[in-house]
């Protein structure tokens, strides 16, 4: 049954995965025993299916590169209806390590290649299409003059995460035009090829980023923003978060391997139907 504002859980980038059981969040290392025999020995390890996927993802990274490079054109598209306030999760939403698995302050921030580190070297990076999503926030008009950003976490470990969003860099541009009224504007200087790094942190409109249930985050956003919440579309990659917060009407998108453009085109496929079926209903 289809439920208008919700991408089901079986569906990941347009692809259904029949024999998946519903996702359940990893083992965090933390919280495994490794038992040892009276010899000393350990038992086999099963390895966490979230550190397989950080593995895939850093070996795609290498294979990527994102700076400068031009954002899809399939991305770009002409929607009936667009979301007020579009809200991110930030732990395996936008980044990867999340905040807990790494060794905390200071973070710093390599000024020949922009890479953010903790403390203990580990590096924070974006999933590769955060970049394309948030350029077309950025630059689209349909987006730029309407939709609003937010991020929402229940990280424990919400100073790392807002120092994280101050130093890392998006890169918006690459292939994407000014438009005609733009120019007219003077705000047209950007030409096709040219690319711009901006903090997370500046494009970025609101903030709930604290150890609280996701609704508490929602009720904040919507008394900052003024957004109503069928006026919203959510990103995250647990799919507890998005069963509860669909419940309050907000349009959710489940990406459990991290924000890509299939999820990004999902989610707003899923604010089309709802806003129809909101007109609907309303006749």
């Amino acid at each position: 049954m289809f439920i208008p504002g919700f991408i089901n859980p079986e569906w990941h980038d347009g692809v259904l995965n029949q024999s998946s059981p519903e996702p359940k969040r990893p083992l965090r290392q933390r919280d495994l025993t490794i038992p040892q025999d009276r010899r000393g020995k350990t038992e086999e390890v099963v390895k966490m299916p979230r550190a397989k996927a950080k593995a895939k993802l850093k070996a795609q990274r290498g294979k990527t590169k994102r700076t400068g490079s031009s954002p899809s054109c399939s991305i770009f598209r002409q929607w009936t209806h667009i979301p007020r306030l579009v809200v991110f999760d930030l732990d395996f939403t936008l980044w990867f390590p999340e905040m807990y698995e790494l060794y905390g302050s200071p973070f710093r921030k390599n000024a020949a290649t922009g890479a953010v580190t903790d403390c203990r070297g580990e590096q924070v990076h974006f999933f590769p299409d955060v970049h394309t999503v948030l350029n077309v926030l950025e630059t689209d008009p349909q987006f730029r003059d309407t939709a609003e950003v937010a991020v929402a976490s229940r990280t424990t470990e919400p100073k790392w995460a807002k120092t994280c969003m101050r130093l890392m860099d998006v890169t918006l541009g690459g292939g994407v035009s000014a438009t005609e009224d733009d120019a007219e504007d003077g705000d047209g200087a950007e030409t096709e090829g040219e690319t711009v790094n901006r903090s997370l942190q500046s494009i970025v409109d609101y903030e709930a980023i604290y150890p609280r249930n996701k609704r508490v985050h929602f009720e904040q956003l919507k008394k900052d923003s003024g957004v109503a919440y069928e006026d919203m579309l959510f990103f995250d990659n647990e799919y507890g978060n998005v069963a509860d917060i669909q419940r309050l009407g907000v349009t959710c998108a489940y990406c459990p391997q991290g924000l890509t453009e299939g999820s990004w085109l999902q989610g707003m496929e899923a604010f089309q139907e709802a806003k129809q079926q909101q007109a609907s209903d309303a006749n």
